[in-house]
């Protein structure tokens, strides 16, 4: 059986099993740090006592992954703001917050009752509002141009992306040969929000063309093949940029 715990408190050691935190959040706590570490296949973690000096809630699990994502979710809750918590620890911390109150801190403790963790605030830091990722297309260019014959703004479309590509002065000179005409492989930087992974805008970083042959007849004309590289690939798109170095 492994067995942790934590520990509300105040400078002044001012709770104890008469002056505790009220049942509702308490609830609510207990309900949220278990959807934190959580295994998700039936292995009870229990609340096994309340502690009246101080106010410590001990818990039990016969599994010790359990007590290790215990450990890792108030040592991500000590070190990091609540935007870096994925979304079971940022409820948790929520809730560990209105607990605080601004007035206790939080000591989580292991097994052999050595501290884990100190939480003396829920820190909220700066949003991050989005991010970045890169990814090959493939397709026909199906558009290409500005909304006006004087547009500073270019874009294209590739049949079968849903979204428009801004590319530069430079690429839409390139690109115009391949006018719905040759088949592209188009390395992309895709601007993400952070909260859902929504596509705010694309941009083409770079192209290059993908013969009209069959495959067979394509990987014969590339003649050497380093099939390590592809050898633990489970995807056509995969394989196609280890070969023609889209990666």
């Amino acid at each position: 059986m492994y067995n942790f715990s934590i520990k509300i408190d105040d400078k002044e050691h001012s709770l104890n099993a008469e002056n505790g935190i009220s049942m509702n959040l308490i609830a609510e706590l207990l309900k949220d740090l278990y959807k934190a570490i959580d295994l998700k296949d039936g292995v009870k973690c229990t609340l096994s006592s309340i502690r009246g000096n101080c106010y410590a809630l001990d818990f039990s699990s016969d599994h010790k992954t359990h007590l290790e994502r215990f450990k890792v979710v108030h040592r991500n809750i000590e070190g990091a703001s609540i935007q870096d918590l994925n979304f079971e620890q940022r409820n948790y911390a929520k809730t560990l917050k209105k607990v605080m109150d601004g007035k206790f801190y939080v000591n989580a403790y292991d097994e052999n009752k050595n501290k884990i963790a100190s939480i003396n605030e829920i820190k909220t830091g700066k949003s991050i509002k989005y991010y970045y990722t890169q990814k090959t297309i493939y397709g026909y260019l199906s558009e290409l141009g500005g909304k006006t014959l004087n547009s500073k703004s270019k874009h294209i479309i590739i049949d079968g992306y849903s979204y428009q590509i801004k590319i530069s002065k430079d690429l839409d000179l390139k690109l115009k040969d391949f006018y719905r005409t040759q088949k592209l492989a188009v390395k992309i930087r895709i601007k993400r929000t952070f909260e859902k992974g929504s596509v705010l805008e694309a941009e083409m970083i770079d192209f290059k063309k993908v013969g009209k042959l069959t495959l067979s007849e394509n990987l014969k004309n590339e003649g050497y093949i380093p099939f390590e590289k592809i050898n633990n690939l489970n995807s056509l798109d995969g394989i196609i940029e280890a070969i023609y170095g889209n990666n």
